[in-house]
This record gives structure tokens, C-alpha cells and sequence, in this order.
């Protein structure tokens, strides 16, 4: 028998588009093919999606064979997935694709990719997980279909801008196709993943953003020069653990030490003063930071010291927290403190890469932080002659330099309400105009004292004031003989 038998290939690697085709489509209008073909083939060109070692003709050609797939599809499942035992090749690649097509009926796609695949599709998801394992059900489930996955949050955090094109989803989805397997072969590039997700609508940069907010939120991807998914933790599981563990005593240490290194010395400071106490009753202005924003607490702070009254409110600046910023600003925090003790851990066995990405991860922390720490506490109330004036720093820009007590200095000084400066002329109208004189100490005092008055940044600018007044006649400088004049 073996001298007569004929060996036939039932369906030959270059028939295979053509065999899906057929079967899963009564017709396909051609004119309709070509013109999706072009539009994405321009897209892609222009984008640099075109594979490598293919140009854009034999690209284009291998497209109109595929359409409506795009050539990965077949290419993955039939030689990735096809590599299976269990998947039977031709008849796993046309009963996978005609769940794929009948879950995309209605959703208006010009072309299909594996980004399409919807995994939050029982009959679909059932079909692959049955070839890896059931385990991968909560797999996808953690990391790409709950509603709380992190590649729905990646969704929400790309922006409004690209809130339809679900470009966390739909990055993962096209991962997870890429990542299994009979043989070694495994994992996408990310030039894999833009030509699956982008689209023509839009830059495929932005998918590339969306593939690094992933790296940080989803539990099971793992790169190693390509991105795939495994049913083994990544370190983000392991960095949430360790942010859970994290006690409310350290976020507050490190709260404090970043308050420390960001506001400066350009204005003394006192952080979180425990009583008034804290606070020294003098001619200097100073920078009062609350822990909130809490009016109450700074009105005690401004009107005694300890059991005194307080003479000097005029001088006091306090700082508070924008409520609104602390969860996001905690967050940054306990992954940073968490990123570091993993780091420091000898008892956890990293690679060269985890260790290399958790570097990075570190430096972008203390960047956010820098940032966050700022942007945290930017409410100033000032001392007025109606209670308390609320300001506002804004939003700083990103990489700031300067100190904070810096930019309250620059932002006090540009509204005018701290004066390096002043008018013999402003000085004379304000404070001489229906008196025949008054006393220095006593115009100084004024300053210091009165909330709501004129804030100077020192002394030495009501000296400069009064010298340059006398040297233009604005008005006189005189010593008073008697006390009783």
C-alpha cells in the first residue's frame, strides 16, 4: 500500500484566505474591498505599519486576499493557534472567525482584526480558553473584560478624544492573541499591536500610549522585547500587594519629607504646626502650611499664639491642600514607597528587566510626585480685613523648578498683594494725607498688624520708601522732641 499511496495537503498555507472567504461570505463586493484596502494601506504606509520585509504593494495584495481580515488574523490564528493539537488547523481558524463575524454584525467595522475579537463574548472566549487552559478565564476576566479591568481604566484615562476607540481593550485583545501557541512562538510587537488598534481616525502614537499605561495596570502581561500574556503575576500584582501593606504612618513621613524638599526657603515656613505655638509672632512673612483646608484652624492660628494674642497677623501666608487632588496624590504615593521596598527586598528574585523597569517606574514616581506634591497644595488664604482671602495657585507646569514658597512669592507679587516696592506717593496719600505726621515704628506696625493692609516683603522696603520720599520732597523725615507732641 505504501508504494501506491498519495499524500494529499487538504488545504495548502497560501489557500487558506481564500477557503475563509468562501466560507463564511455567500459575496463580497470587491469595489467595496479595494476602496477599505486603500484607505488602510495609506494609513499604514504613511504610519510606518506596513510589516517588515513587505513593502506596500505585496501587503496590499495579501489584504485584498484576506479582507475583511486583516492578514495577521489568518497569519496568527492558522500558524500560532493552528500549532494546537486541539485547534484542527482550517476548521478551528473558519469555526473561530464565524463567532468573531457574528459578534461584530452590527458594529459597523470596515475590516476585522484581532483587536476585534471581543473576549467579554462567552461563545468566543469559550472557544479559545478550551486550547490554554481555564485558567486564563480569570486571566482575561482581571485584566481586559471586568468592569474594573485595568485595561477599562486605561480606556478612561487615554481622554475624552479617544474614549470610543477603547484603545486599552482593544491593545489587550490583540496582545492576548498574539500570546499562544504550540511552539515557542509568542508575544506582539508593538508594531503588531498598532496594525491591529490603530486606525485611520487617528495617530497610531496614541497606541503606543495606551500599551504603557497597560505595562503599569494590567496583572498578567509580561514583556521581554514583546508583549504576552501569562497566567503568572507581573510585578503590578506584586506592587499592589505591597501598596496595600503600606501603613498610614509612612504616607504621612514621606508626605512631609516631599513638603520639606519642595517649598524652599525663599519664605520661612512652618509645616503643620501642631499649635500655635508653632508659629512665631514676628515682623518676617511666613508661610503657614495646614493639612487642610481647614478655616477655622487658621483663623486660631491667626488671632493667638499659644495663650497670647497675636500681634503680627499681617505677616502669616497660610498653604492648604486642594481636597480634590489627595486620593490621586496618595495613590503616586504608596506606589512609590511600594516600588521602593520591592526594590529593596533581597528575598524577592527579580530579573534584569524587572529590576531595570522598576527603576524606571521609581524615577517616574519621584516625577509625579514633584509634580503631585505641588499640585496637592496650591490653596493660599490670606489674612483680610473681612476674615480670610481663599487664592489659587493653578495647576503647575509640568517639571516646575522652582519652590513653592518661590511661586507663592512670583504669585503674591503679581496680584499685587505682596510689595517689594512701594510709592513715596502711594505712602503719602494712604497714610499722610489728613495727618501732619506719623511715626515710622507705628506706619511699620500698621503693616504687620492690620490684615487687609499692604503686605511688604520687608522692612528695608518701607526704609527705601521713606529715603527716596524725602529725597524728592514727597514729604519730610523728623525726629520728635517731645512726647507729647
Amino acid at each position: 500500500m505504501g508504494r501506491i499511496e498519495r499524500v494529499y495537503t487538504p488545504v495548502r498555507d497560501e489557500e487558506i484566505e481564500a477557503v475563509v472567504r468562501r466560507r463564511l461570505f455567500s459575496s463580497i463586493r470587491e469595489d467595496l474591498a479595494r476602496e477599505v484596502v486603500d484607505w488602510f494601506i495609506d494609513y499604514a504606509d504613511s504610519e510606518g505599519l506596513i510589516p517588515p520585509g513587505e513593502d506596500r504593494a505585496s501587503y496590499r495584495r495579501r489584504f485584498l486576499s484576506s479582507y475583511p481580515f486583516l492578514p495577521d488574523v489568518i497569519e496568527v490564528l492558522y500558524e500560532r493557534w493552528g500549532s494546537y493539537p486541539s485547534f484542527q488547523r482550517t476548521r478551528g481558524v473558519l469555526r473561530l472567525l464565524s463567532l468573531v463575524v457574528y459578534s461584530l454584525l452590527n458594529s459597523g467595522r470596515p475590516y476585522i482584526t484581532l483587536a476585534d475579537f471581543d473576549l467579554s463574548d462567552e461563545s468566543v472566549r469559550r472557544e479559545l480558553v478550551k486550547h490554554i487552559g481555564p485558567e486564563y478565564d480569570s486571566v482575561i476576566a482581571a485584566d481586559i473584560t471586568s468592569q474594573d479591568s485595568g485595561a477599562r481604566k486605561v480606556d478612561l484615562q487615554m481622554g475624552d478624544s479617544y474614549k470610543p476607540y477603547r484603545l486599552g481593550t482593544r491593545a489587550a485583545t490583540a496582545i492576548f492573541m498574539h500570546s499562544f501557541s504550540g511552539g515557542p512562538e509568542r508575544g506582539a510587537t508593538i508594531g503588531q499591536i498598532k496594525r491591529a488598534v490603530a486606525d485611520p481616525s487617528f495617530p497610531s502614537s496614541a497606541v503606543v500610549e495606551a500599551v504603557e499605561l497597560l505595562k503599569r495596570s494590567l496583572f498578567y502581561l509580561q514583556y521581554d522585547e514583546k508583549f504576552y500574556f501569562t497566567n503568572q503575576p507581573n510585578l503590578n500584582r506584586i506592587i499592589l500587594v505591597r501598596m496595600e501593606a503600606v501603613p498610614d504612618d509612612a504616607l504621612v513621613r514621606e508626605e512631609r519629607a516631599l513638603l520639606e524638599e519642595r517649598l524652599g526657603r525663599t519664605l520661612p515656613s512652618v509645616i503643620w504646626p501642631s499649635s500655635s505655638k508653632d508659629v512665631p509672632d514676628d515682623e518676617e512673612i511666613r508661610v503657614v502650611v495646614l493639612k487642610s483646608r481647614d478655616k477655622q484652624r487658621a483663623k486660631e492660628i491667626l488671632n493667638r499664639r499659644g495663650e497670647q494674642t497675636r500681634m503680627n497677623r499681617n505677616t502669616i501666608i497660610f498653604l492648604c491642600p486642594e481636597d480634590a487632588e489627595r486620593r490621586n496624590f496618595l495613590s503616586v504615593l504608596r506606589r512609590k514607597i511600594a516600588v521602593e521596598s520591592i526594590l529593596k527586598d533581597g528575598s524577592i528574585s527579580l530579573t534584569e528587566r524587572q529590576r531595570k523597569d522598576l527603576n524606571s517606574e521609581l524615577r517616574r514616581l519621584k516625577g509625579d510626585l514633584h509634580d503631585g506634591i505641588r499640585n496637592l497644595y496650591r490653596v493660599l488664604l490670606l489674612p483680610d480685613k473681612d476674615g480670610l482671602r481663599e487664592l489659587n495657585l493653578g495647576i503647575a507646569a509640568h517639571g516646575e523648578k522652582r519652590a513653592i514658597t518661590k511661586e507663592i512669592e512670583d504669585f503674591l507679587r503679581s496680584e499685587g498683594l505682596l510689595c517689594s516696592k512701594l510709592s513715596p506717593l502711594v505712602l503719602r496719600e494712604r497714610y499722610l494725607r489728613d495727618k501732619e505726621f506719623v511715626k515710622t515704628q507705628l506706619l511699620w506696625q500698621g503693616f504687620t498688624r492690620t490684615p487687609g493692609e499692604l503686605r511688604l516683603s520687608g522692612r528695608d522696603v518701607l526704609a527705601e520708601c521713606i529715603g527716596e520720599g524725602v529725597r524728592e520732597g514727597v514729604f519730610g523725615l523728623g525726629r520728635l522732641e517731645e512726647e507729647d507732641i
